[in-house]
């Protein structure tokens, strides 16, 4: 699955740990590594993207610290990695 950064303005670093709390929080599984779909490194932080085939949803997903500051452009992700709505409340 390819997605897309949603904004540059919510990736501080301190946004990045929150969105991975809630996507621990809200997720079925206990994904400890980045979602890019060839990278083994463990997930450190979480980014708000879009789907390239579903442009109205934003979506959480886990991310490594190289991964979560470089994304720029297309990323592809696993297949089995969850993919949370950002809409969600506690």
């Amino acid at each position: 699955m390819l997605v897309r950064k949603v904004s540059r303005d919510l990736a501080s670093a301190q946004a990045r740990e929150n969105w991975l709390a809630y996507w621990q929080h809200f997720s079925r599984e206990s994904q400890a590594f980045c979602s890019e779909i060839n990278c083994l490194t463990p997930s450190s932080q979480a980014m708000l993207v879009k789907c390239d085939k579903d442009e109205e949803g934003v979506f959480v997903i886990p991310l490594c610290q190289c991964h979560s500051d470089n994304l720029e452009g297309v990323l592809e992700i696993g297949e089995s990695t969850e993919v949370l709505p950002f809409h969600y409340t506690l």
